[in-house]
């Protein structure tokens, strides 16, 4: 498994080639993840998965191109329930760390529950671990 993540990978007009050099060389064979807000998600069309995390929600997203919508959650967001709806049923959810850490890890577990969709962590920041 190989995951390409920012930056921004999709700021690469020749991601696509070089997912597909990924996935079928002379050497090996991988399975190819592209973790991306969202930029230009037509480049990453041959990726065997792609996690778009939106940091303009007033932007369009061509979700055929799209596998997982991981948004990230701060208890103060009042637009929260509204952008998990958007992107329902691709929605997981991750709670930001940098302030508040326990109320958006609490929130974040309570719209997991209430929508029936996936949480992550940034598991580093969590522990804090630099």
């Amino acid at each position: 498994l190989v995951v390409i993540t920012g930056g921004e990978p999709t700021i690469h007009e020749n991601l696509n080639d070089f997912i597909a050099y990924l996935q079928d060389n002379d050497v090996c064979t991988h399975t190819v993840h592209v973790e991306t807000n969202g930029y230009a998600l037509e480049r990453a069309s041959k990726a065997d998965y792609v996690v778009c995390s939106p940091k303009d929600f007033k932007q369009e997203f061509d979700d055929q191109y799209v596998d997982e919508f991981k948004l990230l959650v701060n208890e103060h967001d009042k637009k929260i329930e509204e952008k998990i709806e958007r992107f329902m049923p691709k929605t997981s959810l991750q709670p930001l760390y940098n302030y508040n850490k326990k109320n958006n890890i609490a929130t974040t577990l309570e719209l997991c529950m209430k929508y029936d969709v996936q949480m992550s962590f940034r598991i580093h920041e969590y522990l804090g671990v630099e």
